[in-house]
């Protein structure tokens, strides 16, 4: 019976350790099916600008601080009384878009972008490979791929604000005040969400 129960223990041992060494093996063959073993085409393809035509924000994590009132303006800014970010989704004429976080300071500064401003898409190589799988693949890359490289590499497009048109109306949202509440025998300090207006 004792032995049974160590032959048992010892099985589900080597069957723990197997699992992770099949895993490793099946993702290292995975890898090597990536090789590129012949190079069938490569073209550069050129920068490429776009306008925003939307934006839309999305949420915000913004602090307010002494007397807490509807609207915020550059001055209550300076002296401390907003501050935080903003989370906007950008609508481009090409038919794309992007997130992006945007501080309180930058609207406030005019360097937030707005309707009208213009996104470069940095160059980048669109090739066509054989791999070691025997697949015939197509694949991005910021630099020409070479016979021995590994073509599964994730590749995500660069962009850059070319041109920004700053944005100047107003932005209405939530900011958030820090209080003490208590009910008589508690006290605890807890977030109270305000509407705000932000002008620039």
């Amino acid at each position: 019976m004792v032995k049974k129960i160590f032959l048992d223990i010892r099985t589900y041992f080597l069957i723990i350790c197997l699992i992770p060494m099949i895993l490793i093996g099946l993702l290292i063959k995975k890898h090597n099916d990536y090789k590129i073993i012949e190079v069938i085409e490569q073209i550069e393809q050129p920068s490429q600008i776009s306008e925003v035509s939307k934006v839309v924000l999305k949420s915000q994590s913004l602090s307010l601080y002494g007397n807490v009132k509807e609207n915020f303006s550059y001055s209550d800014f300076k002296n401390g009384s907003i501050s935080g970010k903003l989370f906007f989704v950008y609508y481009f004429d090409n038919g794309s878009s992007q997130s992006e976080y945007i501080n309180v300071k930058e609207v406030y500064e005019h360097k937030m972008p707005g309707i009208k401003s213009k996104r470069s898409r940095k160059p980048f190589i669109k090739g066509k490979y054989k791999i070691n799988s025997g697949e015939i693949i197509e694949k991005a890359s910021d630099q020409k791929l070479l016979v021995g490289d590994y073509a599964d590499k994730e590749f995500n497009f660069q962009y850059e604000w070319s041109e920004i048109v700053p944005h100047l109306e107003s932005i209405n949202t939530k900011g958030y005040v820090s209080r003490l509440i208590s009910n008589g025998k508690v006290t605890i300090r807890s977030e109270v969400p305000y509407n705000i207006t932000i002008n620039p």
